[in-house]
Formats: structure tokens, sequence, C-alpha cells
């Protein structure tokens, strides 16, 4: 999700901020960042937003206005090649865990 509707947004830092949905979006980032090399996205933020305790564990993540995994690694040797659609697949199921965790806790409001 590279940018939060309002009400996206809104649903999105309640759920960082709340122990039952914050705590397994850290999980899932962690599984992401393990997974290989990538980068997680979507800070923009120089502050916590107004409303959000700044000592929170999880304030980090309140800086974001969008939250996305990106890969970040070399190009595989099976680019060009109908193989490199497997590898393409393979770290779209790397990155699911961040997909799955904004599909439940701020969901597109369409």
């Amino acid at each position: 999700m590279h940018k939060c509707e309002k009400p996206q947004l809104d649903a999105y830092r309640h759920a960082v901020v709340d122990e039952r949905a914050g705590r397994p979006l850290v999980k899932a980032i962690d599984q992401v960042e393990r997974a290989g090399p990538c980068a997680i996205g979507g800070a923009t933020r120089k502050t916590v937003p107004r409303g959000f305790n700044p000592a929170h564990p999880r304030a980090n993540l309140l800086l974001h206005d969008g939250l996305w995994a990106e890969y970040d690694g070399d190009v595989d040797r099976s680019v060009g090649s109908s193989a490199f659609a497997y590898v393409c697949l393979g770290h779209f199921k790397a990155v699911w865990p961040i997909a799955r965790w904004l599909m439940d806790n701020a969901p597109d409001p369409a």
C-alpha cells in the first residue's frame, strides 16, 4: 500500500498501537525481512502523528503513511525467461504477510 487514504491511514494507525493487531504486524515485518533481501518502505513522517504516544513501542511504524516491502537484491539470472515469473511469485509470497496484515487491519474503504 504505497499511500493510505484517510480511512485506511486511521485504521492502520489504530491497529499499530493495538496490542492484538500491532504485535502481528511486527512479526509480519520480521518474517518478510528474514525471507530475503527486501526493504520496508512508507515512513514519510518525521514525528508521530498528533494524538499518538511517541514513546509507544511501535511508534516507528506510526511514521508510515503507507507500508510496503520491496525486493532489494540482485536481478535474477532468469530475467527474460518464463522462469522469471516464478522468481517474482516467490518474492510476492515472501512479502505476503505484510499485505495480509494490511488487508485485515487497514482494508480498502471502497
